[in-house]
């Protein structure tokens, strides 16, 4: 396999963060491979599938962002025990057969931005600068749970570190 092409499906816009990470975590995993990534925005389609819709979701991404490996991104919005496996087996029963060697679920607990918010190194490769010399102000870790706006706090966090004014 001369290039490893991935997409990602989330819930909202606002969970393409991911798409630095799930490279990182790649390029880490399998250095002499080389891959690319696509996030499955289907905002702007004439139809997009319905948020939830797993099924049309997967094959809008196959027609419009072809794939070899498809991360499906789903909030837990729950913090019971067995969410994982309930979000995880609601994912895959919706799958064709064809996918589901494919499928990786991303599902957290908590928000992402929760568990992004405990790497120095993670931050500054999602932010696209690995060479960030300042110091960067994370919570302790037994405080991140408890923080009130971790999204904001971690996109303050990544604009900051990335180097790049608003609006770039």
């Amino acid at each position: 396999m001369e290039l490893l092409r991935y997409t990602l499906i989330t819930d909202g816009s606002s969970d393409k963060t991911l798409m630095n990470i799930i490279k990182w975590l790649l390029d880490d995993l399998y250095p002499k491979i080389s891959n690319r990534g696509t996030f499955g925005d289907f905002r702007y389609l004439q139809k997009p599938p319905k948020k939830g819709d797993i099924k049309n979701q997967i094959q809008c991404a196959e027609y419009f962002y072809p794939f070899d490996i498809l991360f499906y991104h789903r909030d837990a919005e729950s913090d019971k025990k067995s969410i994982v496996k309930e979000r995880t087996e609601e994912i895959k029963s919706q799958l064709e057969e064809k996918y589901i060697s494919k499928t990786i679920c991303i599902i957290p607990i908590k928000m992402m931005e929760n568990w992004l918010l405990i790497d120095e190194t993670a931050i500054k490769k999602a932010a696209g600068n690995r060479n960030y010399s300042k110091q960067i102000n994370l919570p302790q870790i037994n405080k991140i749970e408890s923080l009130n706006e971790p999204k904001l706090f971690l996109h303050d966090l990544l604009k900051e570190v990335s180097g790049k004014k608003v609006g770039n």
